[in-house]
């Protein structure tokens, strides 16, 4: 019952309880104290009640097709949301803010990533547009959907980097056997997890909508006097019912190797460090020759990449920090070097447009100073880079007849 009918009550009854004490009550005296009561109740629900939503949320957890399986393991499981919004309250307003978390549950949290998707209102869901915000009338009812996907654990995929695997070895061939196995038992793991669990976790849905009324007649107050409550419902459980899904899962177990053959990503490592050692080698050659300050740039065509590399991200050369017989170069003298030929080339173009002709000598100046170092550091780099080739290359050829 409503907060405020049981206050009117409360009071009635407290009314009439002091009238009796008192001896003063009559027939007409209760008649007249109901009235009021009536009459009060009736103007509230009618005119001083307001706005009043209530969320009634559902969910839906699809199966998973085949076809999501066709080019690798699904890790987007679908999810969809419906809000019912009810306005129960006699004036209209908006609703708006919808927001949605995914609180794992702890033995799920392991394969959980995140959780993505749209809010769609009924009218919008047929243009296939997003909503914020709705407005909705006294005793209606709208619709709210939201459609997305709970995203896991992508090291569960074939095709995830595999620099992502925090793993270390001696070798190559030891670490893509140890990587190997590592995922697929990230992925029988979460088989096992599916098969003896039906919660996944929890969603929080929240909104907000207006709490004063936002018209009078025909004036609409500016948005500074409109005032907004912020609502959160109590968390709404998910639960599975996977069988199809499962069974996908399992039969990619069945299957599962890594993207590549081991014998090719070690391929691909060799024509990195290939890569490189071009870098070095005309990077050396340039600094053996005197230049004039017109043509100081070193010409670097692959700023791009070795900014990934700098950054992590990419997979062969991060393969190799991942083995301890090459982790040492590669951190603490290719990288180092990539970063300082890359700073060498900001310098250039950073004195080429120099303000003034003295600060652009002063830093060339600067450059050929430190060019000297450069040069030695080079020299010092490329004959441990090319040890590495030469132990890649025997591991590539031990795979490739296996």
């Amino acid at each position: 019952m409503n907060e405020v009918m049981l206050q009117t009550i409360k009071f009635a009854n407290v009314t009439v309880e002091n009238m009796m004490a008192s001896g003063s009550i009559t027939i007409t005296t209760v008649i007249s104290v109901v009235a009021i009561v009536i009459s009060f109740l009736t103007l509230w629900f009618t005119h001083l009640r307001g706005m009043r939503i209530s969320v009634h949320p559902e969910y839906e957890l699809p199966e998973l097709s085949a076809n999501k399986f066709k080019n690798d393991i699904s890790i987007s499981l679908p999810v969809k949301v419906n809000l019912s919004v009810l306005n129960s309250g006699n004036r209209a307003g908006i609703v708006k803010d919808f927001d949605l978390k995914f609180i794992p549950e702890s033995n799920f949290e392991r394969f959980y990533r995140n959780i993505g998707g749209k809010f769609f209102s009924i009218k919008a869901a047929e243009t296939d547009q997003s909503v914020s915000t709705i407005s909705i009338k006294d005793q209606d009812t709208k619709l709210v959907t939201f459609d997305g996907f709970i995203n896991l654990d992508w090291r569960i995929q074939i095709r995830d980097p595999l620099r992502t695997i925090i793993i270390e070895s001696d070798n190559l061939k030891t670490l893509l056997e140890e990587m190997l196995k590592y995922k697929k038992d990230l992925l029988e793991e979460f088989i096992t997890f599916l098969k003896g669990n039906e919660k996944l976790g929890d969603l929080i849905i929240s909104y907000s909508y207006t709490t004063e009324r936002i018209r009078r007649k025909h004036i609409v107050l500016p948005s500074q006097f409109i005032e907004f409550k912020k609502e959160t419902p109590e968390p709404l459980e998910v639960k599975h019912s996977y069988k199809k899904a499962i069974e996908l899962y399992e039969k990619s177990l069945e299957n599962y190797q890594l993207s590549s053959h081991p014998a090719e990503i070690i391929n691909k490592i060799l024509r990195r460090i290939n890569s490189l050692e071009k870098i070095f080698d005309e990077c050396l050659e340039f600094l053996k020759k005197p230049r004039e300050e017109a043509n100081l740039r070193i010409p670097l065509n692959n700023i791009l990449w070795m900014n990934k590399i700098l950054n992590k991200e990419d997979n062969e050369i991060e393969l190799l920090t991942k083995c301890r017989n090459y982790k040492k170069t590669i951190e603490d003298d290719v990288k180092p070097l990539l970063d300082k030929l890359l700073i060498d080339d900001r310098k250039v173009g950073e004195a080429y447009v120099a303000p003034t002709e003295e600060i652009k000598q002063r830093s060339f100046e600067e450059i050929k100073r430190d060019r000297v170092k450069l040069r030695e550091k080079l020299e010092d780099v490329s004959p441990k880079l090319e040890e590495i080739k030469k132990e890649v290359e025997k591991e590539f050829s031990e795979m490739s007849s296996d």
